[in-house]
């Protein structure tokens, strides 16, 4: 089974899957953020989603990360849990820099790079914590 990592932004959000059994986080895409429901929609069987973790960001748009968790656990029966994404961009930034990823790349992937950071912390927080 795979945990779905959602880094929710006002323009963009950035997505990345864990899959337990591998334990290791990947991006996936970057997306407009009125479309999660439809990606889930599309992808929750392909990438057998079966718990979602949305980055709160500490700041106005948390209520926002609330409202878009509670649409997913009752569209889709999922467990939502929300997890600290403070500082995840630009960790990520400076991940595909060193990568010597040109620009137009570092700012298409960077959300969903960021999304893989922030599912990889909590991952590793809920192996040695109950989360």
């Amino acid at each position: 089974m795979s945990i779905l990592g959602i880094d929710y932004g006002i323009r963009k959000a950035g997505l990345a899957i864990f899959d337990e059994k591998v334990g290791i986080a990947q991006p996936i895409e970057v997306i407009h953020p009125h479309q999660i429901i439809d990606w889930l929609n599309r992808n929750k069987g392909k990438y057998l989603i079966d718990k979602v973790v949305i980055g709160l960001p500490g700041n106005a748009m948390d209520k926002s990360v609330y409202e878009l968790g509670e649409k997913i656990t009752t569209q889709h029966s999922l467990p939502v849990s929300y997890f600290d994404e403070t500082l995840t961009t630009q960790e990520a930034q400076s991940t595909l820099r060193s990568m010597q990823a040109n620009r137009s790349k570092v700012k298409k992937m960077e959300d969903a790079v960021a999304s893989a950071l922030m599912l990889q912390s909590y991952y590793t927080i809920a192996k040695t914590t109950v989360l």
